[in-house]
């Protein structure tokens, strides 16, 4: 038997996901309270996560769901042999390359970029601007 997550939505048949250490599921309700749209929306409810799985990153979907008034909604954590259901989405994330945070030119495009606090980088030609810069200000400031 395996650990699942059994997500029933009125009279459809439940979404059934197979619990993992290394996956995070998500049922979320969006009740499209930020849309601009002259006719109300029904609340939609999506079902997806996230899996770290061999150092790589996975987005998944299982299910989209319109809610019109009156559904019923019920996550249930189980114990089951029950098949899980398809995904119908999963992508692997890739890491954008790094950018100078300044000028937006790619590791590739230049010399030398340097890291600070895990996504802020700056490349050399930027540094060497900057140093000019603060040179130039100094000898004014200092006259």
């Amino acid at each position: 038997m395996a650990k699942q997550l059994h997500i029933h939505h009125d009279s459809h048949e439940p979404t059934v996901i197979d619990v993992h250490d290394d996956e995070a599921v998500q049922a979320h309700l969006d009740t499209h309270y930020a849309a601009q749209t002259v006719e109300p929306r029904e609340p939609t409810l999506t079902v997806s996560g996230l899996r770290w799985r061999d150092g790589r990153h996975f987005h998944l979907g299982w299910s989209q769901h319109s809610l019109p008034l009156g559904s019923t909604l019920r996550l249930e954590y189980v114990s089951s042999d029950r098949p899980a259901s398809p995904l119908s989405k999963e992508v692997e994330y890739v890491a954008p390359a790094p950018t100078c945070r300044f000028c937006d030119r790619a590791a590739s495009e230049i010399g030398l970029l340097i890291k600070r606090r895990h996504i802020h980088y700056i490349c050399d030609a930027c540094v060497d601007e900057f140093k000019t810069l603060v040179d130039e200000w100094r000898s004014t400031r200092d006259a």
